[in-house]
Protein backbone atom coordinates (compact mmCIF):
# COMPACT_ATOMS: atom_id res chain seq x y z
CA UNK A 1 0.00 0.00 0.00
CA UNK A 2 0.84 3.94 -0.74
CA UNK A 3 1.47 6.37 1.55
CA UNK A 4 -1.03 7.84 -0.25
CA UNK A 5 -3.24 4.81 -0.02
CA UNK A 6 -3.15 4.87 3.33
CA UNK A 7 -3.55 8.68 4.36
CA UNK A 8 -6.95 8.07 2.19
CA UNK A 9 -8.13 5.42 4.06
CA UNK A 10 -7.00 7.24 7.33
CA UNK A 11 -8.88 10.54 6.14
CA UNK A 12 -12.01 7.96 5.42
CA UNK A 13 -12.08 6.61 8.89
CA UNK A 14 -14.65 8.20 11.45
CA UNK A 15 -14.51 7.44 15.19
CA UNK A 16 -17.65 6.37 17.06
CA UNK A 17 -17.62 5.75 21.10
CA UNK A 18 -19.44 3.16 22.60
CA UNK A 19 -20.19 2.62 26.51
CA UNK A 20 -19.90 -1.49 27.88
CA UNK A 21 -22.58 -3.44 26.90
CA UNK A 22 -23.59 -1.41 23.43
CA UNK A 23 -24.63 -3.61 20.76
CA UNK A 24 -23.02 -2.70 17.77
CA UNK A 25 -24.00 -4.58 14.96
CA UNK A 26 -26.56 -7.37 15.22
CA UNK A 27 -26.18 -10.78 13.31
CA UNK A 28 -28.98 -11.20 10.54
CA UNK A 29 -28.49 -7.07 9.80
CA UNK A 30 -27.15 -5.73 6.63
CA UNK A 31 -23.48 -4.88 6.54
CA UNK A 32 -23.64 -1.15 6.12
CA UNK A 33 -20.00 -0.36 7.93
CA UNK A 34 -16.24 -1.57 8.55
CA UNK A 35 -14.62 -1.00 11.99
CA UNK A 36 -11.47 -0.79 13.41
CA UNK A 37 -10.74 -1.27 17.78
CA UNK A 38 -8.70 2.13 18.72
CA UNK A 39 -9.35 1.86 22.05
CA UNK A 40 -10.76 -0.98 24.60
CA UNK A 41 -12.39 -4.64 23.28
CA UNK A 42 -15.68 -5.65 21.51
CA UNK A 43 -16.90 -9.74 21.45
CA UNK A 44 -18.47 -11.01 18.28
CA UNK A 45 -21.34 -13.65 19.31
CA UNK A 46 -22.20 -16.16 16.33
CA UNK A 47 -25.37 -18.25 16.75
CA UNK A 48 -25.57 -21.13 14.75
CA UNK A 49 -28.33 -23.84 14.72
CA UNK A 50 -26.08 -26.83 14.60
CA UNK A 51 -24.41 -25.59 17.94
CA UNK A 52 -27.14 -24.97 20.96
CA UNK A 53 -23.81 -22.53 22.45
CA UNK A 54 -22.96 -19.13 21.04
CA UNK A 55 -19.23 -18.72 19.86
CA UNK A 56 -17.63 -15.58 20.49
CA UNK A 57 -14.54 -14.15 19.44
CA UNK A 58 -12.49 -10.86 21.25
CA UNK A 59 -11.46 -7.87 19.36
CA UNK A 60 -8.63 -5.75 21.00
CA UNK A 61 -7.30 -2.65 20.01
CA UNK A 62 -6.11 -2.97 16.22
CA UNK A 63 -8.48 -5.94 15.48
CA UNK A 64 -10.85 -4.98 12.59
CA UNK A 65 -14.14 -6.37 11.95
CA UNK A 66 -17.09 -5.77 9.53
CA UNK A 67 -15.29 -6.52 6.48
CA UNK A 68 -16.97 -9.76 5.34
CA UNK A 69 -20.35 -8.36 4.94
CA UNK A 70 -18.96 -5.76 2.81
CA UNK A 71 -16.76 -8.14 0.61
CA UNK A 72 -19.45 -10.67 0.01
CA UNK A 73 -22.46 -8.62 -0.01
CA UNK A 74 -24.15 -10.71 2.75
CA UNK A 75 -25.49 -10.30 6.15
CA UNK A 76 -23.92 -9.87 9.25
CA UNK A 77 -22.39 -13.32 10.48
CA UNK A 78 -22.04 -12.32 14.03
CA UNK A 79 -23.08 -9.66 16.88
CA UNK A 80 -20.70 -7.64 18.01
CA UNK A 81 -20.84 -6.05 21.85
CA UNK A 82 -18.70 -3.56 23.18
CA UNK A 83 -17.04 -5.57 26.18
CA UNK A 84 -15.15 -2.53 27.99
CA UNK A 85 -16.27 0.45 29.43
CA UNK A 86 -14.58 2.82 26.80
CA UNK A 87 -14.78 1.70 23.36
CA UNK A 88 -13.71 4.08 20.24
CA UNK A 89 -13.93 2.08 17.10
CA UNK A 90 -12.73 3.70 13.54
CA UNK A 91 -15.70 3.61 11.26
CA UNK A 92 -16.11 3.55 7.42
CA UNK A 93 -18.96 2.82 5.41
CA UNK A 94 -19.52 0.52 2.52
CA UNK A 95 -19.24 2.79 -0.78
CA UNK A 96 -16.02 4.33 1.12
CA UNK A 97 -14.76 0.56 1.86
CA UNK A 98 -15.22 -0.63 -1.53
CA UNK A 99 -13.79 1.93 -2.99
CA UNK A 100 -10.80 2.15 -1.01
CA UNK A 101 -10.11 -1.11 0.16
CA UNK A 102 -10.87 -2.84 -3.27
CA UNK A 103 -7.19 -3.54 -3.90
CA UNK A 104 -6.46 -5.31 -0.89
CA UNK A 105 -9.65 -7.34 -1.32
CA UNK A 106 -7.70 -10.68 -1.61
CA UNK A 107 -5.28 -9.87 1.75
CA UNK A 108 -8.90 -9.74 3.48
CA UNK A 109 -9.92 -12.78 2.46
CA UNK A 110 -7.29 -14.65 2.98
CA UNK A 111 -7.51 -13.21 6.41
CA UNK A 112 -11.00 -13.94 7.55
CA UNK A 113 -9.76 -17.47 8.55
CA UNK A 114 -9.74 -15.80 11.20
CA UNK A 115 -13.42 -16.08 11.87
CA UNK A 116 -13.19 -20.20 11.51
CA UNK A 117 -13.75 -20.44 15.01
CA UNK A 118 -16.50 -19.10 14.61
CA UNK A 119 -17.88 -21.22 12.39
CA UNK A 120 -17.82 -24.32 14.95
Amino acid sequence: MTEDELENIVDALKPEKYTEGTTIINQGDEGTNFFIVYQGEVTATKLTPESPDPVHMKHQVGDYFGELALLNDSKRAASVVATSPEVTLLTMDSSTFKRLMGPMEDLLRRSSVRYDQLSN
